[in-house]
C-alpha cells in the first residue's frame, strides 16, 4: 500500500509539474531548485534507464586516456549498479576497468530518488561556479527520473583532491555573491556540498546492497592511433600483439566499436594486456585505448 500511495502521488506531482512548467519538476525547495515535497520522489519508468550516472572526465590528459573514462557509478531502474572497483598501483595498468555490477532493491531505487529530490537536485541546476584551479576534471551527475533528465556538471567538484579547502574560501566572503579565495561564492560552496552530500548517500546505499560481481560487458568501444615501433629496451618495452578483429585499425581514429562475438574476442585478448601493449594491423603498430559499453550504451553515439 505504501508503494502503491508513492507512485500515485509521484505521478500526480509530475502531472502537475508539467502543466505548470511544459514538463519540468520545479516545485520543492533546496539548491537545485526542486524536491519532491512530503518526501515522496517520482518513479523512474523504464527499467532500463538509467536512473543516476557520476562521469567524471576531462582534465589535462591525452585524448587515448581521457576515451578510456568511464563512469564511477550507473544506477538502472531495474536495480542494476555498476561501479568502478578498486585498482592495483602498478605500472602499466590494466587495459580494461575494473568495472563491478551489484543489484539494488526497489527500495534502495527509490531511496537514491528520494535523497535526489531532498537535495533539490531535480530541477534545474544552481550555479556551482569554478574554484581558482586549472586542467582538472569534471563530475557530471545525470539523473534520470519521471520520464526528465537532470544533469548538473561541477569542474574541480573534489578540492579537498587538488589540495583545497571548500571552506577556505568562507573566511574572505561574506554573504550571497561575494566571492572568496577560492573563486567560489558562499552560495556555490553550499551547492557544491549539498551535491557532494547526495553522492556519498546515493554511494553508500550502492556499497550496502550486496557483494559484487565482475560486469560482463556485451559490447566495447576502442580508440586506435598510429604510432611509431618502440625504439628503448627495458621492462617498459611494449609486447605488440596482432590485432584480433577483421575491422580495420586505421578507421577507428575517433571511435569504433563491436558486440557480440567480436566484442567477447576483443575483450578476452584485452583482459590479458595492459595500458601499454600495442596491436599490429598492415605493418602498422597502433596505441589502442578501449572502454566497455554499459547496458544502455550500443555503440559510439552513446558515450557523449
Amino acid at each position: 500500500m505504501r508503494a502503491l500511495r508513492s507512485a500515485v502521488v509521484g505521478v500526480a506531482l509530475l502531472a502537475l509539474a508539467a502543466c505548470q512548467t511544459g514538463g519540468d519538476v520545479t516545485n520543492g525547495d533546496g539548491p537545485g531548485g526542486t524536491g519532491a515535497p512530503d518526501g515522496d520522489a517520482p518513479r523512474t519508468g523504464d527499467p532500463g534507464a538509467v536512473v543516476l550516472e557520476v562521469f567524471t572526465s576531462g582534465g589535462f590528459v591525452p585524448i587515448g586516456y581521457h576515451f578510456r573514462f568511464v563512469p564511477s557509478l550507473t544506477v538502472y531502474g531495474d536495480g542494476r549498479a555498476i561501479v568502478q572497483g578498486p585498482v592495483t598501483l602498478q605500472y602499466p595498468g590494466a587495459a580494461l576497468p575494473n568495472l563491478l555490477e551489484t543489484r539494488l532493491s526497489a527500495g534502495d531505487v527509490d531511496a537514491i530518488v528520494a535523497a535526489a529530490a531532498d537535495a533539490g537536485l531535480l530541477g534545474p541546476a544552481p550555479e556551482y561556479g569554478t574554484p581558482a584551479i586549472a586542467d582538472v576534471p569534471t563530475t557530471t551527475v545525470t539523473l534520470g527520473v519521471g520520464g526528465e533528465t537532470y544533469v548538473h556538471a561541477v569542474y574541480a567538484l573534489d578540492l579537498g583532491a587538488y589540495g583545497m579547502d571548500v571552506d577556505e574560501g568562507s573566511a574572505d566572503a561574506g554573504s550571497g555573491d561575494d566571492v572568496g579565495i577560492d573563486g567560489l561564492t558562499p552560495r556555490e560552496r553550499e551547492a557544491r556540498r549539498v551535491l557532494a552530500g547526495f553522492l556519498a548517500r546515493a554511494t553508500a546505499i550502492v556499497d550496502g546492497a550486496g557483494e559484487p560481481t565482475p560486469f560482463v560487458p556485451d559490447g566495447v568501444a576502442y580508440l586506435a592511433l598510429p604510432t611509431q615501433p618502440w625504439e628503448g629496451g627495458g621492462e617498459l618495452a611494449p609486447e605488440v600483439l596482432p590485432w584480433p578483429l577483421g575491422t580495420s585499425l586505421a578507421d577507428a581514429a575517433e571511435c569504433a566499436a563491436v558486440t557480440g562475438e567480436d566484442a567477447a574476442t576483443l575483450l578476452g585478448v584485452l583482459r590479458g594486456a595492459n595500458e601499454l601493449t600495442r596491436f599490429e594491423q598492415g605493418g602498422v603498430e597502433y596505441e589502442v585505448f578501449a572502454r566497455p559499453l554499459l547496458p544502455h550504451q550500443s555503440g559510439c553515439a552513446d558515450l557523449g
